[in-house]
């Protein structure tokens, strides 16, 4: 299987509760959060519509849709609360050298 490796550069730099986007052309956005010292990555699309799951906002490890106030858990993707019935994709990182990559299957 090959995949496709985002750098996230200066991810050292965010703090607990930050959210960045990253953008690929290979995979579309991505939103990245840290929380607690650990970081995790999702698709940034809302399954239940087209918004950026990173404009939305986060408490704890659910991320609410900032369009149709649904919520996901940052850690598996899952739904939380309606309307959202669909998970996200979730995304593994990586370590290369120091620098923290979002690994993405292609």
């Amino acid at each position: 299987m090959s995949e496709v490796l985002i750098v996230v550069p200066e991810a050292d730099g965010m703090g607990d509760g930050d959210v960045r986007r990253l953008c690929s052309p290979a995979t579309g956005p991505v939103a990245l959060f840290r929380m607690d010292g650990a970081f995790y990555a999702i698709a940034d699309t809302c399954s239940h519509g087209q918004a950026s799951l990173a404009e939305g906002w986060l408490e704890g490890f659910e991320i609410e849709c900032p369009v149709h106030s649904g919520r996901f858990d940052i850690r598996s993707g899952a739904p939380l609360a309606f309307p959202v019935t669909e998970p996200v994709a979730t995304y593994a990182l990586r370590r290369i050298d120091g620098v923290l990559h979002v690994v993405v299957p292609a």
